[in-house]
């Protein structure tokens, strides 16, 4: 059976409902034809799905350090769900199987116009991810990092499965270090904060 972005949100729960939703509306925002989006951390492939359901004219890359088999997330995740449904590596997705950090000092796709940030939690690798994706960023593009604030988030009790409540108190800190120092927050959807970058 051929997953949904949301059917692997509820088998894997690594995303709220609202926030998915909010990644998808952000591709619809963006006035740009054909429309460039870069995903870093492919986990099980919710995010790459989640996007590619959207704009025909979307263009996706997506960038992890793992390819393989691994429990936190991986490009082979994403493959098979993305190619389940229907989605063809080198059509309108595209897999960097690299530090994401590298392929910012490499990046020549033409600007940006989402690019989503979930990749290593560490302060070096979020931070790393801002400073390095935001000169590639389209005028009016939106930048959105996951996992800030998590704790923050209420868990209601109703037995679906939810995100960890992991605390990732360094993606925190680069966020309000790099990007709230700079930008308005556009939105902020759970542990999903986006910021439009002018």
């Amino acid at each position: 059976m051929a997953h949904t972005s949301e059917s692997l949100r509820q088998a894997f729960g690594y995303f709220y409902q609202n926030e998915l939703s909010m990644l998808k509306s952000l591709v619809y925002l963006c006035p740009s034809s054909p429309i460039t989006v870069v995903n870093i951390g492919a986990g099980a492939g919710t995010s790459g799905l989640a996007f590619l359901e959207t704009r025909l004219d979307l263009r996706l890359h997506t960038v992890d350090i793992t390819d393989k088999s691994s429990p936190f997330g991986c490009l082979h995740a994403e493959r098979e769900v993305c190619q389940a449904a229907g989605f063809t590596l080198g059509d309108r997705w595209h897999q960097h199987h690299m530090d994401s950090k590298q392929l910012a000092q490499w990046w020549d796709y033409g600007p940006i116009d989402v690019c989503f940030i979930d990749g290593d939690h560490t302060y070096e690798g979020a931070s790393g991810d801002i400073v390095g994706w935001l000169p590639h960023m389209r005028t009016g593009g939106f930048m959105a990092v996951h996992d800030y604030r998590k704790q923050d988030v209420p868990r209601p009790d109703d037995g679906q499965v939810r995100p960890s409540k992991e605390l990732c108190s360094d993606v925190d800190v680069a966020v309000d270090e790099f990007l709230k120092s700079q930008f308005e927050v556009f939105a902020l959807v759970e542990s999903l904060i986006v910021f439009q970058v002018k």
